[in-house]
């Protein structure tokens, strides 16, 4: 009976099971699995070599869920470090499941296209995504019971995230900030580490980044061209107590806007930054 049961309950397939996202999940009593099995550094780099390729046998690489596969009907996959090989090989051992790809950052054209025939289920955080690309809408998400620790505030502005062309936006703002005495923090996940940045470039995990927000005054929410949908880092902003600084101007018909605790870059004067920050969220 507890089998049939838990047959109902989703197999989410996560970037990485121990991160502190993947955990607050679990603790929620759903199953997540890492999409990719453990290894060291060296097969780390030799498997994202061989998932490029026509290989046989890249299932080798999947994580331990390909043994509970049969124990759930429907299964989520969160499309960080995916490619269509895996979804395939899913549908193939999941004929009659339930398979939901979960768009949880903007649209990967080349992902899309080798997996849009299959017969599963395509949705994002982007209503624009969603319209043009025919897909299903589900909000963001975080969890109210991810804290971060009393601290002293070093900066006024945090910025963590990957490049994605926006090193030198980043680094005009900084500069353009620091005229007004707002100091910014910058850590710039990146391939090229650029000397004028002073930014960081190494992966951090969740918990540092937490570190980080705790003493931070504010966060620095950076989307691309055409974005909608809330960011990981808007989410952040509201649960954690800190200011918002965004481009996104979608923002300013969510529910969670509120003038006096989210800045909207190109909306008002930058001018206006200093004294924002220095108010009471």
């Amino acid at each position: 009976e507890v089998r049939s049961i838990h047959k109902f309950w989703p197999l989410i397939l996560f970037p990485e099971s121990d991160s502190l996202l993947a955990k607050e999940i679990i603790r929620r009593g759903i199953e997540l699995k890492s999409i990719y099995k453990q290894v060291n550094l060296i097969h780390r780099i030799v498997r994202k070599g061989l998932l490029k390729l026509p290989v046989p046998l890249k299932h080798f690489w999947y994580g331990e869920w390909r043994k509970v596969l049969d124990s759930h009907e429907s299964i989520i996959i969160f499309d960080s470090i995916i490619n269509g090989d895996l979804v395939k090989w899913i549908v193939k051992q999941k004929k009659s499941s339930r398979v939901i790809v979960w768009f949880w950052n903007p649209v990967r054209e080349r992902l899309l296209n080798e997996i849009r025939d299959l017969p599963i289920e395509l949705w994002s955080f982007d209503r624009r995504d969603c319209r043009i690309y025919d897909m299903r809408y589900n909000s963001q998400f975080y969890f109210h019971t991810i804290e971060i620790p009393e601290t002293s505030i070093d900066y006024d502005l945090l910025f963590v995230g990957r490049d994605k062309n926006r090193l030198d936006f980043l680094c005009n703002l900084k500069k353009s900030l620091a005229s007004m005495n707002v100091s910014t923090h910058l850590h710039v996940v990146s391939h090229k580490h650029s000397v004028k940045s002073n930014s960081s470039r190494g992966y951090l995990k969740y918990e540092e980044v937490l570190r980080l927000i705790a003493k931070s005054r504010s966060i620095l929410d950076v989307v691309q061209p055409g974005q909608e949908g809330l960011t990981l880092r808007a989410l952040e902003a509201v649960f954690l107590g800190k200011k918002l600084v965004t481009n996104n101007t979608h923002i300013m018909s969510e529910p969670i806007y509120d003038s006096s605790n989210v800045f909207v870059l190109g909306q008002r004067d930058i001018k206006e930054l200093p004294e924002f920050l220095k108010t009471q969220t």
